[in-house]
């Protein structure tokens, strides 16, 4: 019986903070502020080793993404994320959606002022959540 509560704890202590809404939005936001500013230096910390996205290109793994989302051909005016739903999808992984509304132009291109969009989290060890799609 002490054996077992032992093992309870260890896997209390090392299991991954439960993800909440507000830090997943938060996340989501710094990525929309490194892609206003065009900042490529968030993109190596932030996504995953595993990360598979879709962008202006097509398909994106972590190595071509910082260069499509550092926003480089884009001029974003204003950005605004609401409706955000989280849904847990396990101990480690969470799916956040939400709708957003841009300002702005790529590649010469308007943006559509509303889109919905999604981004699972995936905490890898006992690291902070990172961006898996």
């Amino acid at each position: 019986m002490a054996r077992d509560a032992k093992a309870a704890n260890t896997v209390e202590k090392t299991a991954p903070p439960a993800p909440t809404k507000d830090t997943l939005v938060r996340l989501e936001k710094s990525a929309y502020d490194a892609w206003k500013s065009k900042d490529a230096r968030l993109w190596d910390s932030f996504l995953s080793d595993k990360f598979v996205g879709y962008g202006l290109s097509g398909k994106l793994d972590k190595a071509s993404a910082p260069n499509e989302y550092s926003g480089d051909d884009c001029e974003i005016k204003s950005y605004a994320l609401s409706d955000e739903q989280m849904r847990l999808l396990g101990e480690r992984a969470a799916l956040l959606t939400y709708k957003t509304t841009v300002d702005g132009t790529c590649g010469g291109q308007k943006m559509p002022a509303n889109s919905w969009a999604a981004s699972m989290y995936v905490w890898e060890g006992t690291e902070a959540p990172r961006a898996r799609v």
